[in-house]
């Protein structure tokens, strides 16, 4: 059983396992694939491996996989740096897999509590640019707020 549902990127496709219970998520664009797959899972939570795969024919950097999760909060990440701001939760790249060469993956985990897999909701990729050498303009102004007469020895 599949169903597609829209997300941030485009398409993401929910794929259902034996039990008819949602096991994985992928999302595929422009040049990546993001795989989200549930390793385990207990009463009141789970844990995810996300696989980043750069399926495209340049270096993809800095990247970031945003999640909504109707359900539950971010306890432990590991491979990734992990915001979650209510519903929201952005995992994104550490210095030593910020780069993903054509061809290659990364991986990174989480642990939920107080939700299962079934409560992802909308998944995404991003890929932030950094100015490099960009000109920057800006303007100094000095503001006088006293005065001392010169001194003579």
């Amino acid at each position: 059983m599949s169903l597609f549902i829209s997300n941030f990127c485009g398409v993401e496709m929910v794929q259902a396992g034996e039990s008819g219970q949602m096991d994985s998520i992928v999302i595929s664009g422009d040049g990546y694939c993001v795989n989200v797959r549930e390793q385990n899972s207990w009463t009141d939570g789970f844990i995810a491996e996300v696989e980043v795969t750069n399926t495209g024919s340049s270096v993809l950097k800095n990247w970031s996989v945003p999640l909504e999760l109707s359900n539950g909060t971010v306890i432990n990440s590991w491979n990734a740096a992990c915001r979650q701001d209510g519903k929201q939760c952005v995992f994104e790249c550490k210095e030593y897999n910020r780069s993903v060469n054509p061809g290659e993956s990364v991986s990174f985990g989480c642990q939920i509590e107080g939700a299962s897999f079934e409560d992802l909701g909308k998944a995404g990729f991003r890929q932030k640019t950094r100015r490099v050498n960009a000109k920057e303009e800006y303007e100094t102004v000095y503001r006088i707020v006293d005065q001392w007469e010169k001194s003579e020895k």
